[in-house]
């Protein structure tokens, strides 16, 4: 009998203006990774917007993959991509390397 493995999540990632292009969203969503990784979770996914190329860059330079199209999604009608990564053989340094 195989046991299913949690899925992990994460929602709502945003870094106000003044502090983007620091590597914070990308420490953060490391962060959660990794702690997914150690709860033994067997993915992560979330949602961005279409035109969020900021965010479709770093979430799919971390590895994680466009799966499907939302269209009107969010509560102001704009579409979005889900997005998943699969945690088996996924590592990250430690976050304290990116500050």
């Amino acid at each position: 009998m195989s046991v299913k493995r949690p899925l992990g999540y994460i929602g709502m990632l945003s870094v106000i203006p003044e502090y983007r292009g620091k590597g914070i969203a990308r420490a953060l969503t490391i962060r959660s990774i990794n702690e997914m990784i150690r709860l033994k979770f067997s993915e992560c996914y979330l949602e961005t917007e279409v035109d969020n190329i900021g965010a479709l860059n770093l979430y799919e330079s971390l590895g994680f993959r466009r799966t499907e199209y939302l269209p009107r999604y969010y509560q102001n009608g704009n579409s979005a991509y889900r997005l998943i990564l699969q945690l088996e053989n996924v590592y990250f340094p430690t976050v304290s390397s990116y500050w």
